[in-house]
């Protein structure tokens, strides 16, 4: 009884150390957004903006990406994910390009003190943000610009922007989300700016 019990730790501690030499290639890959402006110096006297909150539906607050099949069908890639949930990433971004389109560096996340000095609040709701299967990129979104003091909106509209990439690639996926995410800034800074 005492050898087999001891034959039986032998191979259990054998498998253990084997495992450890054992070299599992994990394919999970993860992906983060990444801001398309090019940064310049912040201009004497800038905005101040807050932004947010950034709303999403639930499909997109899954860590990996979706690709929309068709109207009603979303699939989720097995190893493709977003390095940290999308709603930070997708906020992070749209704030940096913001940032280097209107020539400030005071963007301010969501949520901020009630004493911030603020001079206009951007909010934002994504609807869709995802590829397709027949080669699109799309974002669509809409947002509301109004003043921190004052609940009045000044400025509210959708957007829908659409990018061509490989269907299965999805490093060029998220680059084309990107460029969307930098359109949406686009639009967004021509409406903030003074």
């Amino acid at each position: 009884m005492r050898n087999r019990a001891s034959a039986v730790a032998m191979l259990a501690v054998g498998v253990f150390v084997m495992s450890c030499f054992v070299r599992r290639d994990d394919p999970t890959r993860f992906y983060v957004l990444t801001a398309t402006t090019p940064v310049s110096d912040p201009a004497p006297g800038s905005l101040g903006i807050g932004l947010g909150p950034i709303a999403m539906p639930g499909y997109l607050r899954r860590p990996m990406l979706a690709t929309r099949v068709d109207g009603t069908e979303v699939r989720y890639a097995d190893f493709e994910r977003w390095a940290e949930p999308l709603p930070t990433l997708f906020a992070r971004t749209l704030g940096q390009d913001l940032s280097a389109l209107l020539g400030t560096a005071r963007i301010v996340p969501y949520p901020w003190y009630p004493a911030t000095a603020l001079d206009v609040v951007v909010r934002v709701e994504v609807k869709a943000f995802e590829a397709d299967v027949k080669g699109n990129a799309r974002l669509d979104a809409c947002w509301t610009i109004r003043d921190p003091r004052n609940p009045q909106v000044r400025r509210d509209a959708c957007s829908s922007i659409a990018e061509a990439v490989e269907p299965d690639d999805a490093q060029r996926q998220v680059a084309a989300l990107s460029r969307a995410v930098g359109e949406l800034a686009q639009r967004i800074a021509g409406t903030v700016r003074p």
